[in-house]
């Protein structure tokens, strides 16, 4: 095996270790990739909803049969999450039944093995 060689296998062992070694702390996934920190729920403390932190949102479309809605939200704190436009999965589907399109809701949602799921939300009377 040529001096080249070994230590392009070298690189690609070393590469390959890292990425099976668990990262306890938080990390940027580059855009594409996946973000495993928020695979479980983040919020240690927050015990019962009420506790919880929420964030402010519209509503932009509800799709009750798949107890899912969209909203352009502010910042998501407590999962780290930017201002954006996307969908929700919603723990009650009885939480769509109170909402129309453009309506203002605070909610607090958790990162539940990589999906976002609506744990409580209410109107916001802004």
């Amino acid at each position: 095996m040529s001096k080249c060689t070994g230590n392009i296998l070298i690189g690609l062992m070393m590469s390959l270790s890292f990425l099976a070694t668990p990262y306890a702390g938080h990390h940027e996934t580059g855009g594409g990739g996946h973000d495993t920190t928020h695979d479980q729920t983040t919020d240690a403390a927050c015990v019962d909803t009420d506790s919880c932190p929420m964030s402010h949102g519209i509503v932009i479309s509800i799709n009750k049969e798949l107890q899912k809605i969209t909203l352009k939200h502010g910042e998501i704190a407590n999962i780290e999450m930017p201002p954006m436009t996307m969908v929700f999965n919603v723990s009650d589907p009885q939480m769509l039944d109170m909402l129309e399109i453009d309506d203002h809701v605070m909610f607090h949602v958790e990162s539940i093995n990589g999906a976002f799921m609506i744990k409580k939300m209410r109107k916001d009377m802004h």
